[in-house]
């Protein structure tokens, strides 16, 4: 390998030009080192760090260009190790994801932007890198905030939350991204609650002045959500400038400032055009995310024909020897037997052909299932069932089943539980539960069923334990009618009539996650 590409360490080398003819270096020399799997993981490494500096200077399409030239690298390399990634591996392809992810993000595409940053977020997991897991799930969540989609984004800050060990600094972050959502989805109780912590501290980051912005707008305190709001405009990032300006401008429409009304809404009207010439740029990203998806959807089919390819063939040799061995025997046996005996050989031999049927069948029937075993993960869907008995066999599933167990509810005696009610810590640890025994499945209910909101999705889990409107009150310590209306409003949602501690476990069977 050439000692300058040998040499190259990313991150520490970043100088444009010298990375860029490094790269034309590096493409010329691929054909002499297409065996050589360190001179892939180098050539990965040097299309990073020039994605990474076009992504610097706005220059996305360049970026994405090189950025995929460095995940194709990297997966040559890993290939060329006959597909044994080390931890360094995983992670390092976490990162092309992650960048990837905020090239589309930048140009505002929801749809690719989320698809890479998940898949970042299944590497940094994969690795074992909790702090970058948790800094994954907060940018996933930022990008369905912004992308006015709070109960997406609070799904995200709340599996952030539930992690174990984080440091002061990253609750206190999460909080207050959590509690912008909140207010976003109106759950002004729970947010405020969080506020009245939040603001005995002296936190002064530009994230805090938004949240504070969002408790005082939310309970009309204009004057006091101003300062916050004009620190945000001054001081934040594009995003943050363009979310205070919008509320800026409502703040002094309602204050009957109309001059400064009209700044901020013209800063919208601009920030809004520049987006607008950036749409060629974002339909040719997104051209190439289809173009990504396509192949590797291609690619996947391709790898479970081969497997299928390989079936067959060990089926064909396999009823070759059956059926040379079968011919073989009937010889030696009619050479052994006297002309008196034929009729009796023929019998044995339609004897051997049904033996030699059954051993197919079964040879097949071995083969799939090792087949199947192999492939369980790739082409199988998820049993509802099995996961449903996991989840049932946790200790907070237990533990909730068993509060309300030998209870007798009536309409009239839900408020006399109160010690009934689920803690926060247990509210939190019940969902996270049924996050890690039902994988993607809320994700998946979420992206039919985007209204849904996070009280909803606490009311599901619930129901799909077995739980009736009343003692789901006595557990959300709320009025009989109040989750009543909850249970019509998800009975809507889902187009039945059905109570929904009936009708959702059959209907999760159905979803493929």
């Amino acid at each position: 390998m050439p000692e300058e590409i040998e040499n190259f360490q990313k991150n520490f080398q970043t100088d444009e030009v010298f990375v860029e003819n490094l790269a034309h270096f590096a493409d010329s020399c691929t054909p002499k080192y297409a065996k050589n799997y360190a001179f892939f993981e180098k050539k990965s490494e040097i299309f990073y760090q020039k994605g990474l500096n076009n992504l610097k200077k706005e220059a996305f399409l360049d970026a994405a260009n090189d950025l995929f030239e460095a995940l194709e690298s990297e997966k040559k390399s890993i290939s060329l190790k006959k597909n044994e990634a080390t931890t360094d591996d995983i992670h390092y392809t976490g990162q092309i994801f992650e960048s990837i992810g905020d090239i589309y993000n930048k140009v505002n595409s929801l749809k690719p932007a989320s698809y890479f940053y998940d898949k970042a977020l299944t590497e940094f997991k994969n690795a074992g890198r909790q702090h970058e897991v948790i800094d994954m799930l907060l940018k996933i969540g930022d990008l369905y905030q912004n992308n006015h989609i709070p109960n997406i984004a609070l799904l995200n800050y709340e599996t952030a939350e539930s992690h174990r060990n984080l440091t002061e600094s990253q609750l206190n972050d999460i909080l207050i991204k959590k509690s912008i959502a909140l207010y976003a989805v109106s759950d002004m109780e729970t947010a405020d609650s969080i506020f009245e912590r939040k603001s005995q501290k002296s936190t002064q980051s530009i994230e805090y002045h938004y949240f504070a912005a969002c408790h005082f707008y939310s309970h009309n305190e204009f004057e006091e959500a101003l300062p916050h709001l004009v620190k945000c405009f001054e001081e934040g990032s594009n995003t943050a400038k363009l979310n205070a300006a919008e509320m800026l401008a409502d703040v002094y429409f309602r204050m009957g400032d109309r001059s400064k009304e009209l700044f901020y809404a013209q800063y919208q009207a601009k920030a809004t055009s520049a987006e607008a010439r950036l749409t060629p740029t974002k339909l040719e990203l997104e051209a190439i995310y289809d173009k990504y998806v396509a192949e590797n959807e291609k690619e996947n089919k391709g790898e479970n024909g081969n497997h299928l390819t390989i079936v067959w063939i060990i089926l064909g040799f396999t009823l070759l020897i059956l059926i040379g061995a079968a011919i073989t025997y009937a010889k030696s046996k009619k050479k052994k037997r006297e002309n008196d005996q034929l009729l009796q050989d023929k019998v044995k031999i339609i004897d051997d052909k049904e033996k030699i049927i059954g051993d197919k069948e079964k040879i097949i029937d071995d083969i799939s299932k090792k087949l199947e075993a192999v492939n369980q993960v790739v082409t199988e869907p998820r049993s509802f069932d099995d996961d449903f008995k996991m989840f049932s066999e946790t200790a907070i599933y237990k533990d909730v089943k068993a509060m309300l167990e030998g209870k007798v509810i009536m309409k009239k005696t839900v408020g006399d539980y109160p010690r009934l009610a689920l803690s926060k810590a247990k509210s939190i640890s019940l969902t996270t539960t049924f996050n890690n025994c039902f994988p993607n499945l809320m994700h998946t209910i979420i992206a039919q069923h985007p209204i849904l909101t996070s009280a909803d999705i606490k009311h599901l889990i619930l129901s799909t334990m077995g739980f009736s409107c009343l003692e789901i009150a006595v557990l959300m310590q709320l009025s009989y009618s109040t989750t009543k209306k909850r249970a019509n409003h998800i009975q809507e949602i889902f187009d039945t009539e059905e109570d929904l501690e009936h009708f959702l476990p059959n209907h999760l069977r159905t979803i493929k996650y």
